[in-house]
């Protein structure tokens, strides 16, 4: 699956932390951009092609990546004015190849099963699958039908939590695929810590090989 990784988020509750212009997916990790990690996550998993959904420190991303990948393992989608979750997933829609694609909150790490995710969303025939913890609270990971970007306006600002309420309203199957894993959003100062301290407890020290 090609995978859309959302970047355009601005940190506004750790922006003390990072440099003027930086998106909060650039968070320092113990040395390492938050983004780097997540990705390298997904290409040690087997995933081929990232499509980077950005908008807030567009520039910063692509400097910093553009040395570092062949252009045929990333894509940027730039959007020149805010547009949401769902739209920028929007905006990226002519570079998504894939029949189905993983969508990932960029400031997030869950360390899901992806395989297993997208055989319960074909079995189920969904529009979108959601990973969930027990309390089916969604741990920033979906798998969607190409179906799915139907059902979001064009050049408009929309979150996915009101395209949910439109596939509501056309009663569109939608999955919720269990997880145990451990779910990580470095959005807060408190999360940002406690993502460090599971860093670090893994002594990853080779992040950047597979990248």
């Amino acid at each position: 699956m090609d995978v859309v990784i959302l970047c355009g988020g601005q940190g506004t509750r750790i922006r003390h932390l990072l440099p003027e212009g930086f998106p909060k997916v650039i968070a320092d990790i113990n040395g390492i951009p938050f983004i780097v990690i997540l990705m390298d996550h997904l290409f040690r998993y087997g995933s081929n092609r990232l499509i980077l959904a950005t908008g807030y420190g567009h520039e910063v991303l692509y400097l910093y990546f553009m040395p570092m990948l062949p252009l045929s393992r990333i894509e940027f989608s730039m959007e020149t004015k805010p547009l949401g979750t769902a739209g920028a997933i929007r905006k990226a829609a002519s570079l998504i190849n894939t029949k189905n694609f993983l969508i990932l909150n960029g400031d997030t790490f869950c360390d899901v099963d992806y395989k297993a995710m997208l055989a319960y969303h074909e079995m189920t025939n969904s529009i979108i699958t959601v990973a969930c913890d027990a309390q089916f609270q969604h741990v920033g990971t979906f798998i969607a039908s190409r179906r799915f970007i139907d059902f979001i306006p064009p050049d408009c600002k929309i979150d996915m939590a009101e395209v949910f309420t439109l596939l509501g309203q056309k009663h569109e199957p939608v999955g919720w695929f269990m997880t145990g894993a451990p779910f990580y959003d470095i959005g807060s100062l408190e999360g940002l810590e406690t993502f460090r301290t599971y860093w670090t407890s893994k002594g990853e020290k080779d992040v950047r090989q597979s990248l």
